[in-house]
């Protein structure tokens, strides 16, 4: 064991002695459960022990077990009763202890072999489906632009800060162009590297998606963007815990900016309207109250879904976990469907909550052992540097656990169709047989 290795080891033990005596004393204070304190606190830091290991272990930062410890750390939080909407009934306690303990036996099963086999297409092929993209995302942002009467970043920089409101009065199943800026703004780079595209179109072309980009005040392309360009250093550079803590810091400051954008309000204003949102008597401060509103309140929601499911004796049998395919060939809906605590993505009650409307507990069973099971695999294809296709599917897949405290962004028409795109773009067949 090296000297660097033991020192890291005694100062990460020291922060967690910190932030551990940090966090008791202060709920404590506030008058807060003990046993709920101390139940937090030790899960806390058994979920970090068991990413800490994975990443030893792995020799990645960002790995099936790491990555879905972000959901874990946020589900632990909501175990603090901060919010008047505290509650924890029987049903929902095995329900987030099934999904979690299937997600990681699906990691754990090793599965290496491919799930689905995608053809290979021609590079013409692949060239005209990125052309055919790039525009499709350029005229649905022309589209909303023109419905607003203004471009989103002119008028920020201008003072108007009611663009995120009016941009969403806006939105249209052409959104999901928009929304794929980021991805396209990396397939290009990547298509570029391959030859599929010119040079000269990789230069005419990156100014334009960023200026796309930088007009999109929503925090899902901001997400990807992020994660994305990560995997992306990683992949042809070295990603080191600098360049990741810089990236996560990044993120966290634009997160909170365009929330202040979304509201026109200060950190104060802000943080009073969040404390509202998750219905909270303490003072708690701007990234506390961020945690309770944006995750807490949605692990709380599943109670209501899981009464009206109850109530209703409904089973929407595959319907809300394959949601693209319905929408594309137009699914029946019943009368029941409509339900608003049915409507997961409007009513953010996290990703659990549709494979258990579909098939009670056994479908979030079968659905967490699958993305379990998908995890390891794009994340073991990913590890070996020699296929770019993979940055995104990889990049995409992260994208979704870290969501899954708002919604299931898995069954989105957004992820599906990046997902199948990323495979008729960058699936060539060939390997690099090196890492670059």
């Amino acid at each position: 064991m090296s000297l660097i290795f033991r020192v890291a080891c005694f100062f990460l033990f020291g922060l967690v002695i910190l932030l551990n005596s940090f966090l008791f004393f202060r709920y404590a204070e506030w008058g807060v459960c003990l046993s709920n304190i101390m139940l937090s606190i030790g899960l806390f830091d058994l979920v970090l022990l068991i990413a800490t290991v994975s990443i030893i272990k792995k020799r990645e930062f960002v790995n099936p077990y790491s990555i879905y410890s972000i959901f874990l750390f946020l589900l632990i939080y909501s175990f603090l009763p901060l919010s008047d909407n505290f509650f924890f009934s029987t049903e929902l306690t095995v329900l987030l202890v099934l999904s979690v303990c299937s997600y990681l036996i699906g990691v754990s099963l090793n599965v290496k072999k491919r799930i689905v086999a995608f053809p290979v297409f021609s590079i013409r092929t692949r060239r005209w489906a990125y052309y055919s993209l790039f525009f499709l995302c350029i005229l649905s942002f022309i589209y909303e632009v023109t419905l607003i009467g203004y471009v989103p970043l002119l008028a920020v920089l201008s003072g108007n800060f009611n663009v995120y409101s009016d941009a969403g009065d806006s939105m249209t199943i052409l959104h999901t162009f928009v929304l794929m800026s980021p991805i396209l703004l990396f397939w290009t780079l990547l298509l570029s590297k391959q030859g599929v595209i010119s040079h000269r179109t990789k230069k005419r072309f990156l100014p334009i998606l960023i200026f796309v980009i930088c007009n999109n005040f929503g925090r899902t392309s901001l997400l990807m963007l992020v994660i994305i360009g990560l995997f992306y250093i990683d992949f042809y550079y070295k990603l080191s815990f600098k360049k990741i803590f810089i990236g996560m810091f990044s993120f966290v400051f634009l997160f909170v900016f365009m929330g202040n954008i979304r509201s026109g309000s200060t950190i104060d204003v802000m943080n009073e309207v969040l404390q509202r949102i998750g219905k909270s008597n303490y003072e708690t401060s701007i990234f506390e109250s961020y945690l309770l509103s944006y995750s807490s309140v949605n692990f709380y929601k599943i109670n209501e879904v899981i009464d009206q499911k109850q109530k209703l004796n409904y089973a929407s049998y595959g319907k809300n976990s394959l949601k693209p395919l319905v929408k594309l060939f137009g699914g029946f809906a019943g009368s029941e469907d409509t339900v608003p605590e049915f409507q997961t993505q409007q009513h953010l009650s996290t990703y659990i909550s549709d494979p258990y409307l579909d098939f009670g507990m056994l479908g979030v069973i079968v659905l967490n052992v699958f993305y379990g099971v998908v995890a390891n695999l794009l994340f073991i294809r990913y590890k070996r540097k020699d296929d770019p296709e993979y940055i995104i599917s990889w990049g995409i897949f992260v994208f979704c656990i870290l969501m899954g405290c708002f919604f299931n962004a898995f069954n989105t028409m957004l992820v599906w169709i990046i997902y199948v795109s990323n495979k008729i773009l960058l699936k060539n067949g060939v390997r690099l047989h090196c890492n670059v």
